[in-house]
């Protein structure tokens, strides 16, 4: 059965609520989330669950043994993550998840303090690669991070009078600086002749990146956007190593 836009986007926000909590979610959560009052969004959770994308759950409230009041609750199913990626390929996690928000400050300070070496480009393509089924985001995301990790490690190349801050004058704001940035990190790879297992990461990495945002809403490209110039302002903070 098909989704309209609004029964997607109640979705997202019961997906990025369940995320953040790890349990079953109440509907009151999913009211107040979305800004409705709770009985909207308990209709609407329960239209989604006729349609195979939630299932309701009852939960006792307190601690206590013996009888006691009961809550319903809601979990998403398999269906409705297989529904999401089809929508758009939001995934389960938004611009306003506390997991997009502990990704991008985790990676932040990765560039601004981390070592840019090859461990720290591996670290970040291996990240992306563990999230890549969860959300094309947080994909995107990371391999934001491993790219700049990437420019950083061999920036005499690619950068202008040697400095990572001349970085921010050759990938422009907005969403054509997300595609500039995917260019400019292939085109280093490639003039740093790697070994073809290297290269061939690097290849099919950044296909996907490309095939992600191709996918992406428009909230969530604005957001990878805004990170974009975070990183590369993160990316400033570090000190370029004299050449030896």
């Amino acid at each position: 059965m098909s989704l309209t836009a609004r029964q997607g986007h109640v979705l997202v926000k019961l997906l990025d609520l369940y995320h953040e909590v790890q349990q079953p979610v109440h509907y009151t959560q999913v009211a107040e989330r979305l800004g409705v009052n709770r009985y909207s969004a308990y209709d609407m959770l329960k239209l989604l669950e006729r349609k195979g994308f939630v299932r309701s759950e009852y939960q006792r409230q307190g601690d206590k043994a013996g009888p006691g009041r009961t809550s319903i609750v809601f979990v998403p199913t398999s269906k409705a993550r297989a529904a999401l990626r089809l929508l758009g390929g939001r995934g389960a996690v938004s611009p306003d998840n506390a997991q997009w928000e502990a990704t991008k400050v985790q990676i932040l300070e990765q560039l601004r303090t981390g070592d840019p070496g090859e461990t720290l480009v591996t670290e970040l393509l291996n990240r992306a690669v563990r999230v890549e089924t969860e959300s094309p985001l947080l994909y995107c995301a990371e391999m934001i991070g491993a790219l700049l990790a990437h420019l950083q490690r061999v920036r005499a190349s690619v950068t202008v009078g040697g400095r990572v801050s001349r970085l921010r004058a050759l990938i422009p704001a907005g969403e054509i600086g997300l595609g500039t940035l995917a260019g400019l990190g292939l085109g280093s790879v490639l003039s740093n002749r790697p070994e073809l297992g290297t290269l061939e990461r690097w290849q099919s990495s950044i296909r996907r990146y490309q095939a992600m945002l191709a996918d992406l809403g428009e909230d969530h490209v604005a957001a990878l956007s805004d990170f974009l110039q975070e990183a590369l302002a993160a990316a400033e903070q570090k000190t370029p190593r004299a050449a030896s």
